[in-house]
């Protein structure tokens, strides 16, 4: 049985974000709209015990926070790159998510608040996501006890960052988790239509009123 905070998101999700993207043409507007569903809705999905430290990695423009590090095997990572087409964020949605994760896994989070787009365009979140990967092993953290996850266009760098982490040559993680990734940043697969009906967060890109060009290349 799903957890109430689950049922909130997803009505969250289908009564405002969803509807949003119909009628919100500006990407400023968007952002505000974001921000404060993720400020009221998002902060009532946090875990009470969820764990927060703000994480200082040497050379990085970029955030990134501990999650639910507390009595968690700290040999455990899992790199999180959360979701919002390259250009929103939802850090207390995205910390609720992982801090079930972490709960469940018996591990510990780094969420990765990669560079967003248009001002940080391909390959900004690229850069940050091998950054952050580079720094779990600098502290020691061997490759296979650290799986790297993200959700939406999160899952899509999730995907990227693997395959740069193959041709560079390092030490490959544990295992790589995508959830609902976007991969086709052209915006045409079929599936977009065929699942418009019960997609919770997105509406059909006919139906949408900001349609931008793809901001993050290859990613």
């Amino acid at each position: 049985m799903q957890s109430w905070q689950t049922d909130l998101l997803n009505l969250s999700l289908g009564l405002g974000i969803k509807n949003s993207f119909r009628h919100i043409s500006s990407l400023k507007h968007l952002l505000t709209v974001m921000r404060f569903v993720d400020g009221t809705v998002g902060r009532l999905a946090l875990p009470r015990n969820t764990v927060r430290e703000k994480v200082e990695i040497p050379t990085a423009d970029f955030d990134a926070e501990w999650i639910n590090c507390s009595g968690a095997d700290k040999r455990r990572v899992i790199l999180y790159l959360p979701g919002g087409a390259f250009v929103l964020r939802f850090p207390n949605f995205h910390t609720a998510m992982l801090s079930r994760i972490c709960q469940q896994a018996d591990a510990c989070g780094l969420m990765a608040y990669y560079r967003l787009a248009p001002e940080h365009p391909f390959p900004a979140c690229l850069e940050d996501s091998m950054l952050a990967y580079q720094w779990l092993l600098d502290q020691g953290i061997s490759s296979d006890r650290i799986a790297i996850a993200g959700d939406s266009a999160g899952g899509g760098l999730t995907l990227s960052t693997l395959l740069a982490i193959r041709d560079r040559g390092l030490p490959v993680p544990a295992c790589g988790y995508m959830l609902s990734p976007l991969l086709d940043t052209a915006d045409m697969a079929p599936s977009r239509w065929k699942n418009a009906a019960t997609d919770t967060a997105l509406p059909p890109p006919g139906k949408r009123a900001l349609n931008p060009r793809p901001v993050c290349g290859q990613c």
